[in-house]
């Protein structure tokens, strides 16, 4: 491929983490009706998606810079690459789902109460014991 017509993998920056979930908590804080425990577990949500989804695309960014113009290390490394676009786009998925859950409780579909934490952790508990059978 002509060098000149490639295109580079965005480079990687690194990501305020503290201020992104700084802002998002003041929004939480802005949402009336948002009990403190629900609140605490959606911020909790919010910074598990943004951390996940920025490490997994600095593992993309080593790796594609580790295989470009290798076909033998692209062909060794596919998987893993992959892998990280996976978690990258499962965090994407999150924050989405997370918006809407917002918007629902802003706008009065949802009384932001969504059961008792307990229940909630026991919700997110058995989501993921389907994911990893």
């Amino acid at each position: 491929m002509d060098d000149s017509k490639r295109a580079d993998i965005v480079p990687f920056e690194i990501v305020d983490t503290d201020k992104k979930s700084k802002d998002f908590g003041e929004l939480l804080s802005s949402i009336e009706g948002l009990d403190d425990k629900r609140r605490a577990l959606l911020l909790e949500i919010y910074n598990n998606a943004v951390i996940d989804r920025n490490n997994a695309y600095a593992l993309l960014e080593v790796t594609v810079k580790m295989c470009e113009s290798k076909s033998s290390e692209h062909s060794v490394h596919a998987k893993t690459m992959v892998s990280y676009i996976d978690r990258m786009a499962k965090s994407n998925e999150q924050l989405l789902k997370l918006a809407v859950h917002l918007n629902d409780i802003v706008v009065g579909k949802d009384d932001g109460g969504g059961g008792t934490p307990d229940e909630m952790y026991g919700e997110i508990e058995k989501a993921m014991k389907k994911k990893t059978h």
